[in-house]
């Protein structure tokens, strides 16, 4: 059940993305918004409970449910889940030659008008991979497609008006510990593993840490392209594909043991 949901749910975001930002976050808004009118005085851990943890719980509830009524239709509650929350499609178009990374002017800030890797890898693991990864963990514990949400709306916004509160951020860390790891491991396999390894053992920048999940990513996933000078963004979206092959064929191999 879960492979063809991860299966399904990824051609069709391949084929049909999901306009996330018209559809989606104009909804999520909305229920931030009455959680701040019910949490005015609250403390940070009961509206993080409430934004991002009342829908992960609704999502686990619901799969629940459609087990109990009709278990051969779990898998469609999952699936739709999982590509509402992912962003594969998204990714392959921003990684084209007229996407927004395929572009020049998306590295404004890196200040050389060369393309920015790391913000294209960091966008690849908040909105791709990081989804999927958490996704798989919890469904295979039986919470179904919980990790999906529970990762998207966990993720920091890139807003600099809207900071995260210390427990968003605490949270987010433990949240992102196992599948920051699994990245790094999948792409190192597909790619310069030793790179990839190197990178997670030694992590770059003299205040870098190994429990820095966001920066260990950035190193790995830069540390399995190996040696290259340049990296492109045709370079990141084969990584990335490569990747999903990987855990499609990780998940089928374990659906055929199990």
């Amino acid at each position: 059940m879960i492979f063809f949901a991860l299966l399904i749910a990824i051609v069709l975001d391949y084929s049909f993305p999901f306009p996330y930002a018209q559809r989606a976050q104009p909804l999520i808004e909305k229920w931030h918004g009455v959680v701040a009118v019910w949490t005015a005085d609250a403390p940070d851990w009961l509206v993080w409970a409430l934004r991002v943890g009342t829908p992960a719980l609704a999502a686990a509830l619901t799969y629940w449910l459609i087990l109990w009524i009709a278990e051969p239709f779990a898998w469609v509650w999952l699936t739709a889940v999982l590509y509402v929350c992912a962003g594969y499609g998204d990714f392959k178009d921003q990684m084209s030659p007229v996407g927004l990374f395929g572009r020049v002017i998306a590295s404004v800030e890196a200040g050389d008008g060369e393309f920015n890797a790391k913000a294209a890898i960091q966008y690849a693991w908040r909105r791709v991979a990081g989804v999927w990864l958490a996704f798989l963990m919890l469904a295979i514990v039986g919470f179904g497609p919980a990790g999906a949400v529970l990762f998207r709306l966990a993720t920091p916004s890139s807003d600099p008006d809207k900071p995260s509160s210390a427990f968003a951020l605490k949270a987010w860390h433990y949240i992102t510990w196992i599948p920051a790891r699994a990245m790094i491991l999948g792409c190192g396999m597909v790619g310069a593993f030793d790179g990839a390894m190197g990178a997670w053992r030694q992590p770059a920048g003299e205040d870098a840490s190994p429990e820095d999940n966001e920066a260990l990513v950035l190193d790995g996933v830069m540390g399995s392209f190996g040696d290259s000078a340049v990296v492109t963004p045709g370079m990141v979206e084969r990584l990335m594909t490569r990747f999903l092959r990987l855990l499609l064929g990780v998940v089928l191999l374990a659906t055929l043991i199990l």
